[in-house]
């Protein structure tokens, strides 16, 4: 997915003052992962193998993160926000 694209697009679909919101529990490797994620690794890695997918293809690390591709974007002011 075309990340820079996809912003782009949503902003001539979207009003005024919309806005974008991605919930994430932080850079891989990074942030520490919830207890449970060993478990959803396990069953994904079970029904659908140890390659990450996406769509009928593999997925492919994205080269900078959300934050650097929002600021580029349509809908450029970033707020952090964190949540438990």
């Amino acid at each position: 997915m075309n990340r820079a694209q996809v912003l782009t697009d949503l902003n001539e679909l979207t009003t005024e003052r919309a806005g974008v919101v991605i919930l994430s529990a932080g850079p891989p490797g990074i942030t520490p992962l919830p207890g449970w994620a060993p478990v959803v690794a396990d069953v994904r890695a079970t029904y659908l193998g140890t390659v990450r997918r996406a769509g009928s293809g593999v997925y492919p690390e994205p080269e900078e993160t959300y934050e650097a591709t929002l600021k580029r974007s349509p809908f450029s002011t970033v707020e952090m926000v964190p949540f438990d």
